[in-house]
């Protein structure tokens, strides 16, 4: 009997601090209330809560302890199935929050274009017969090193390159940033949609040469961003 009451000690003991995570990790949120917390509760789920509430525990007795701690972790809603039953996969949570589908898409296009812009740069460059470091003249000793310099068109492409290279990891960060608050989904898929059209029409008037609606491209794009930087304030400070 000692023995048995000196391990149910021992697992109490040992199950209070992930007791006092889970009330902090609810009380976290409570105080995100009408944030994107779904994905951050899938991520919880596989990292802390999947071992005690959604894997068996056969060889753990059961105990107060436990039972406070399920309890407590409930709240949560990251784990709604039986014990046993696998938690939800991240395709599922992000097919539940539509916002974070968009900003999705919109940074697939924007790398996109970054990918299509850097090797259109390196492409017509080759073809050019120039490279930029005197070793790579060991792959075409017929190759001319030209620095900064060069065929008009390669300057071109590396030009749109280092525009979109300013622009876009800009708003990578605070788009991600946006689908963390409460923003309506036409809102916020109307600022992804209109900055990667945006950035997308800058490059191809970059590299054709297409003005003023180069100038106008951009400068559109860089006012949806400055929305994105101003809801991102207002939901923080303002709201």
């Amino acid at each position: 009997m000692r023995d048995e009451a000196a391990t149910v000690r021992t697992d109490q003991l040992a199950e209070r601090p992930l007791i006092a995570s889970a009330r902090g990790i609810e009380q976290l949120c409570v105080r995100a209330h009408g944030l994107n917390v779904r994905l951050f509760a899938w991520a919880v789920n596989s990292l802390i809560l999947r071992r005690f509430l959604c894997e068996p525990r056969a060889e753990k007795k059961k105990g107060a302890a436990t039972d406070e701690f399920r309890s407590a972790a409930s709240s949560l809603l990251v784990c709604d199935a039986p014990r046993g039953a696998r938690p939800q996969p991240l395709g599922e949570a992000m097919t539940a929050t539509p916002v974070l589908q968009a900003y999705i898409v919109s940074t697939i296009v924007l790398g996109l274009n970054l990918l299509v812009l850097a090797s259109n740069t390196a492409v017509t460059r080759s073809k050019a017969g120039e490279v930029v470091n005197p070793e790579d003249k060991k792959l075409n000793e017929s190759a001319e090193v030209v620095y900064e310099d060069g065929n008009a068109t390669t300057a071109r492409y590396r030009r749109a390159h280092r525009n979109a290279l300013e622009n876009i990891p800009m708003f990578v960060i605070t788009g991600f940033l946006l689908t963390l608050t409460p923003i309506s989904l036409p809102f916020a898929a109307g600022l992804f949609g209109a900055f990667t059209l945006l950035r997308v029409a800058h490059s191809f008037c970059y590299v054709k040469g297409v003005q003023p609606l180069r100038t106008a491209t951009f400068g559109l794009a860089a006012i949806t961003q400055l929305v994105v930087l101003g809801y991102l304030g207002y939901a923080a400070f303002g709201a």
